[in-house]
C-alpha cells in the first residue's frame, strides 16, 4: 500500500517522546495514598482513588463530617450524613485497618454501622445492623450534602425541590410553574432501582444497594431516594419506614451491604461489595443457597417476578421470557415463594433454601372467562387514566388529565385503550364512575362481577349498582395502612378483590349502565378522601 512520506519521522520522534517520560519521576496523585489518619477529632480515610476521595468520620458522634472529592467539599451541611437524626452522643467510634487495602469503621449506638473503604476505590461501603427499628419507627442513611455543588440534583426522577408552597402536610409542595413535587415522588421499586443519586459540574454522589434482603414491602415497594431542600442535597437508602408499608421490620438483621459512590458526574456501575464478608460484621450471612425453576404458562401482557419472604429476609427475580429464573444468593431458610403476575401474586409455595441450589418451579394459573374485563389483573392500574403519570407528581397536578367521574363504554370483551376509566376513585373528587356495556338475551342470568383494587385509603371499598334497580351489600373495609399512599405516588398497597353477585332481574337486554362508589366511614377532604385505585373490573361469564 501506499507509504506515509513522514511515517519514519513521527514515530522516530514518538520514540524519543516515551523515552523521555520514562526517565520523568511518577508524580502521585493529589489525594495521596490510601490511608486511615487518626485526627484529633476525625478518622480520615483517602480512598487514595480517581476521582480523588477524602472521607472524614466525627470520631464523637459517628456521621460523615467531610466528603472532598477532587479538592471540592460535598458534606457543608453541619449535620453530617447518618443513620436517621444521628447515631447520638453515646455512640462509640472505632476505626481499624485490615491488611493494607481495607479500613473499617465501626459506629455502636442504637444500630451497629459500619463505614468500610477499599484502597483505589472512591466509595464508602456502609452495612447497619438492627436489633429493632429505631427511633422514629424508620430506618435510612441520609447523605446531606451540598446542592450548590450537586446542581443538576437527581436526573432520573422529577423535580422534588422543598421550594415552593405545600399543599399537603408540608411534604408535598406547588412550584411557580403548577408542578406538584415532593421528595416521595423520587421513589423507585426496589426491583428496578440499584444506583440513584445526584450530580453536579464533573461530579456526582450515588448510594448503590447491594442487597434489600432485609428491607420490608417486597420487590415493588418504593421509598423516598433524594430531595433537594435549600442548600441541601439529600440522597437516601431508606431501608424501612412506614410509608405505604405492608410489612413489618425485619428484627436483629444486617441491612445492605450499600455503598455512597463518588463519581466525576455519570452513575457508577454496582460495586462489587462480596469483599465485605472478611469484615467480620455482626449479622453477615456468608453461607447460602439459592433457588432456581421455571415458570410455565406465563400471559404476553405482563412481566413476571418470583418474590420469595420469610421473617429474615426477603428476595426477587425476574423471570426470562420462556420462564426460567435463579435468585440471588440467599439465607437458608424456609421461604413462601410467590409468583408474581405484573404485581400480583398468582401462585404460592413453600420452599426451604439450604447451602446448595434448590429446584422448584411455578405455574401461571390463567385467567377465567369473562364477558368484558377492563384491565389486566396485575396489581397496578396499568392503562387507566392518568397511571403512567400517578408515581411522578401529586394527583392535583394540572399535568393530570381530569380524573372524572368518567364513563367507560366497553366495545369488546377486553378493550386495549383504557384511557376513559381513572386509575384511582375518590369519595370527593370522581365517585360515581360508569361502566356501558350491552348483553344479548343469552348472556342475561346471574353474573359476578369482581373489581380488583390495589390500595384503599381510609378503609375505602367500591359498592356498586346497575341500571338503577340493583345496588349491592357494603363488602365491609379491606385492609389498608396508617399511612398516606395516592398521594405519596404510590399505588401499592393490600390487594383486594371484591365480587358482588348480581341478580338475573338487575340486567337489561340491550344497554346497561353500571355505577361504581365509594363507601367508607373516615377520610381527610379532596385527594385525601376516601379513596381506591383500580386493578381491573371483569364481569364473570
Amino acid at each position: 500500500g501506499m507509504g506515509y512520506p513522514d511515517g519514519g519521522r513521527i514515530v522516530s520522534s514518538v520514540r524519543f517522546l516515551l523515552t523521555l517520560l520514562s526517565l520523568l519521576p511518577v508524580l502521585p496523585v493529589r489525594g495521596g495514598e490510601f490511608s486511615l489518619k487518626d485526627e484529633e477529632k476525625f478518622f480520615t480515610i483517602d480512598c487514595g482513588s480517581r476521582p480523588e476521595t477524602v472521607v472524614r468520620v466525627d470520631k464523637v458522634y459517628g456521621n460523615l463530617r467531610s466528603i472532598v472529592v477532587n479538592g471540592t467539599e460535598l458534606q457543608k451541611n453541619a449535620r453530617g450524613s447518618h443513620i436517621n437524626s444521628g447515631f447520638g452522643k453515646a455512640a462509640k467510634v472505632t476505626a481499624k485497618p485490615i491488611g493494607d487495602d481495607q479500613v473499617l469503621v465501626t459506629v455502636e449506638s442504637m444500630v451497629t454501622h459500619y463505614y468500610a473503604f477499599k484502597k483505589g476505590e472512591p466509595n464508602i461501603y456502609m452495612a447497619t445492623w438492627a436489633d429493632k427499628c429505631p427511633h422514629p419507627g424508620e430506618m435510612r442513611f441520609i447523605a446531606r450534602l451540598s446542592s450548590k455543588v450537586l446542581s443538576q440534583g437527581n436526573l432520573d426522577r422529577p423535580g422534588d425541590d422543598t421550594a415552593g408552597t405545600a399543599i399537603e402536610s408540608k411534604d408535598i409542595f406547588i412550584q411557580p410553574d403548577g408542578r406538584t413535587t415532593s421528595k416521595y415522588y423520587s421513589g423507585v421499586r426496589f426491583i428496578d432501582d440499584a444506583v440513584h443519586g445526584s450530580r453536579g459540574k464533573n461530579i456526582g454522589a450515588y448510594l448503590a444497594v447491594g442487597s434489600y434482603e432485609s428491607s420490608s414491602g417486597g420487590p415493588f415497594f418504593r421509598d423516598i431516594n433524594s430531595q433537594t431542600a435549600g442548600d441541601t442535597e439529600e440522597i437516601y437508602f431508606y431501608m424501612f419506614s412506614g410509608h405505604a408499608q405492608t410489612e413489618p421490620f425485619r428484627r436483629g438483621q444486617l441491612h445492605g451491604p450499600y455503598a455512597l459512590c463518588l463519581t466525576e458526574g455519570p452513575p457508577p456501575a454496582m460495586p462489587a461489595m462480596g469483599w465485605m464478608k472478611n469484615l467480620n460484621l455482626k449479622g453477615w450471612v456468608a453461607g447460602r443457597g439459592r433457588v432456581k425453576g421455571t415458570v410455565s404458562g406465563q400471559l404476553k401482557e405482563a412481566p413476571y417476578t418470583v418474590y420469595l419472604a420469610n421473617e429474615t429476609a426477603q428476595y426477587w427475580t425476574k423471570v426470562g421470557p420462556n420462564g426460567p429464573f435463579t435468585t440471588n444468593a440467599m439465607k437458608p431458610g424456609r421461604y413462601k415463594m410467590r409468583l408474581m403476575r405484573g404485581e400480583l401474586a398468582v401462585q404460592e409455595r413453600d420452599v426451604t433454601v439450604g447451602s446448595g441450589a434448590v429446584e422448584a418451579s411455578l405455574v401461571e394459573p390463567g385467567l377465567p372467562e369473562y364477558v368484558w374485563r377492563i384491565g389486566l389483573p396485575d396489581g397496578t392500574p396499568a392503562g387507566f387514566r392518568n397511571a403512567e403519570r400517578m408515581g411522578d407528581m401529586h394527583p392535583s397536578d394540572k399535568r393530570h388529565e381530569p380524573w372524572g367521574p368518567l364513563t367507560f363504554t366497553v366495545r369488546d370483551p377486553a378493550p386495549t385503550d383504557l384511557h376513559d376509566f381513572p386509575a384511582a376513585q375518590w369519595g370527593d373528587v370522581n365517585t360515581g364512575s360508569r361502566i356501558v356495556f350491552k348483553m344479548d338475551t343469552t348472556q342475561i342470568k346471574e353474573h359476578e362481577l369482581e373489581i380488583g383494587i390495589t390500595v384503599s385509603q381510609y378503609g375505602s371499598r367500591p359498592v356498586v349498582r346497575l341500571n338503577d334497580k340493583w345496588t349491592s351489600r357494603d363488602p365491609g373495609a379491606p385492609p389498608s395502612y396508617q399511612s398516606r399512599s395516592i398521594t405519596f405516588g404510590i399505588h401499592r398497597g393490600f390487594d383486594r378483590v371484591f365480587s358482588y353477585r348480581i341478580p338475573k332481574s338487575a340486567f337489561e337486554a340491550g344497554t346497561n349502565t353500571l355505577v361504581i362508589d365509594n363507601r367508607s366511614g373516615s377520610g381527610a377532604g379532596r385527594f385525601l378522601s376516601n379513596a381506591f385505585v383500580f386493578d381491573y373490573i371483569g364481569l364473570r361469564e
